[in-house]
């Protein structure tokens, strides 16, 4: 069954045709809801909540994009307002806590998914968000600071020291250190 016939049948209410999306998304999608939580439990929650706002709003889904792409899109923004935002008000720079360290080139293409999972998620909460969005989703910095009501100029110091702290974290590590000789 094509995507267009898919879709109808989902809005229409066909329960097979929803569990089909369902399934054939859903592990992308607990993916992208992992990147923004803090553990799995909360991940999951947020792809539950995600779920229920697809369903609801599939009727709106024009077919000018590709499908994926706009159920991402429901499950970050769903992950990015399930949590509290304060901390960006309170969250130091981080420049004195950092030193500037020298990554090991090899380390991260060496690691697995989930240790870099890991990493991002030994971060503060604001730079952690601001990484995954940048990085892992490719969202530019004007976009960072309309979904996190945060200014251009905050998304770009907290990628920067983003980086920098996850750069000490691989030089820091003797594992990732290892694998990158």
């Amino acid at each position: 069954m094509d995507e267009k016939t898919l879709i109808s049948l989902c809005v229409k209410g066909d329960l097979q045709s929803q569990k089909s999306l369902f399934y054939k998304y859903s592990p992308i999608l607990f993916k992208v809801a992992r990147r923004y939580s803090t553990n799995k439990e909360h991940a999951e929650d947020v792809l539950q909540e995600a779920w229920l706002k697809i369903f609801n709003a599939l009727v709106n889904y024009t077919d000018n994009g590709k499908l994926e792409a706009w159920l991402k899109t429901i499950v970050i923004n769903t992950a990015l307002r399930s949590g509290s935002k304060a901390y960006f008000k309170y969250e130091s720079n981080g420049i004195d806590d950092v030193d500037e360290g020298y990554a090991f080139p090899d380390a991260i293409p060496s690691m697995h998914y989930d240790e870099i999972i890991q990493l991002i998620d030994k971060l503060p909460p604001g730079y952690a968000e601001v990484f995954k969005l940048a990085i892992l989703d490719e969202y530019n910095h004007k976009e960072i600071g309309a979904l996190l009501n945060i200014a251009e100029s905050t998304s770009r110091v907290k990628l920067s020291e983003a980086r920098k702290r996850i750069q000490k974290m691989i030089e820091i590590n003797d594992k990732y250190y290892c694998n990158a000789k």
